[in-house]
């Protein structure tokens, strides 16, 4: 049987809402990015699957589909008997989580989306956000969320009491751990957390990893550098091919599949590998490096048959953050001259320590007994600044805590703390 093709952009709602469904419902998935610089989206061939040229579409073995409430709805009743129970079964039951659709469609997208587009897509493509655009949205949402409050004060979900209903409106920022400008989403009154259907998105499982989308290779051979102009987005790397490309410094020995430079820019990544773990490529090696930018890494989480990951980040003056997976095994090697280093709680719960001092950390995480044998290649992430701060964190579970300024706390005071 042939593997479902999700066709989208990795920062595209629309994208996720399709994928989240597909994790959920545990079907196993290639996401192709649909490459709008060149306007592939825009071409004869896809116009012939999507007429609207727009994402995300769907290629189920020959059936195509788009509209991604439709294709939610596809793939959690095609699939009703596996993953996550996304659809009530009951004529009532049904009848309310429509209406919750509904509400979700009608109420909440039309004013977030045109608030993303003004305050994130616009500026991404040199356009200027217009406030008053903004300042009418906001005022539309925020007495929809007030309807919110009132329909979640008398049940537990916007679908009723059940726990089968719509997935809360997904984000439009990129990422939990990036700068959002938009309003938070409506409030979800899950009692105890502990009790909901909805494990994949409300708490980690170990013993259930999430899959991973399996990209197009084309981001074999990546290298990007960028003076002052900052890098970010999801990228796959393939070691298949030899390192031929890369035009960096005291390197042509090893040099990387993939890279990513600036000089005072920062730098924000989702990173994983795709491909088969081969003797000949075990490992992708990617280069993260900055003068004095900050830099931000989140491994996704990878199958064991894809190749290990190999990570060099480095900056002179700048903080790096990586963030990795639940299922992630291997070596972290931490060093600073004059900054400092922090491991967050949860990965420190996870970890054994080899070496440990004020300017060096070494640290295993994983399968140990692998490390020692030798039976299976691991990960391995080299962190380096001379005076930045060093950040190591497992995704989705540690946190950030971002300091509030002396001045931040004066506007607040004058605000009302609001």
């Amino acid at each position: 049987m042939a593997i479902l093709k999700l066709y989208g952009v990795p920062h595209s709602t629309c994208s996720k809402r399709v994928a989240t469904i597909l994790i959920e419902k545990r079907v196993q998935f290639e996401f192709i990015v649909v490459d709008f610089s060149k306007k592939e989206h825009k071409s004869e061939a896809y116009l012939e699957k999507q007429p609207f040229g727009q994402v995300p579409y769907i290629d189920d073995d020959g059936f195509i589909l788009y509209e991604s409430r439709a294709i939610a709805r596809y793939i959690a009743t095609k699939y009703a008997d596996q993953g996550t129970k996304l659809i009530p079964a009951g004529l009532k039951e049904q009848a309310l989580f429509e209406q919750a659709v509904s509400i979700e469609s009608s109420n909440f997208d039309p004013y977030a989306s045109r608030i993303a587009y003004e305050r994130i897509i616009k500026p991404r493509y040199g356009g200027v956000t217009d406030s008053a655009v903004v300042e009418l949205q906001l005022q539309k949402l925020n007495a929809n969320l007030d309807v919110y409050d009132r329909i979640l004060s008398k049940q537990k979900y916007l679908a009723g009491d059940t726990k089968e209903g719509p997935l809360e409106p997904p984000p439009y920022s990129r990422s939990p751990s990036s700068s959002s400008s938009l309003p938070p989403p409506p409030p979800r009154r899950i009692e105890d957390p502990s009790t909901s259907s909805r494990g994949a998105l409300t708490k980690p499982q170990p013993s259930l990893p999430r899959l991973t989308p399996a990209p197009r290779a084309s981001v074999t051979q990546l290298h990007i550098y960028q003076k002052a102009d900052p890098i970010s987005g999801t990228f796959f790397v393939d070691p298949r091919i030899p390192s031929t490309a890369f035009e960096g410094k005291g390197r042509k020995k090893n040099p990387p599949h993939a890279s990513f430079r600036t000089r005072h820019a920062p730098i924000s990544l989702d990173l994983s590998t795709t491909g088969d773990v081969s003797a000949l490529a075990p490992k992708a090696n990617i280069l993260v490096a900055s003068r004095s930018g900050n830099i931000s890494v989140k491994l996704l989480p990878t199958a064991p048959s894809r190749p290990r990951i190999g990570l060099e980040a480095e900056s002179r003056r700048g903080n790096i953050q990586l963030f990795v997976p639940a299922n992630f095994s291997g070596v972290l090697q931490l060093t600073t001259r004059k900054g400092s280093i922090q491991l967050l709680p949860a990965i420190a719960s996870k970890m054994k320590v080899l070496k440990e001092s004020d300017t060096e950390a070494l640290v295993l995480i994983g399968d140990q007994a692998s490390a020692v044998t030798g039976t299976r290649d691991m990960d391995f992430c080299q962190l380096s600044s001379r005076s930045g701060k060093l950040v190591v964190g497992l995704s989705d579970v540690d946190k950030i805590e971002m300091k509030v300024g002396f001045w931040q706390k004066i506007a607040n005071a004058f605000a009302g703390g609001h």
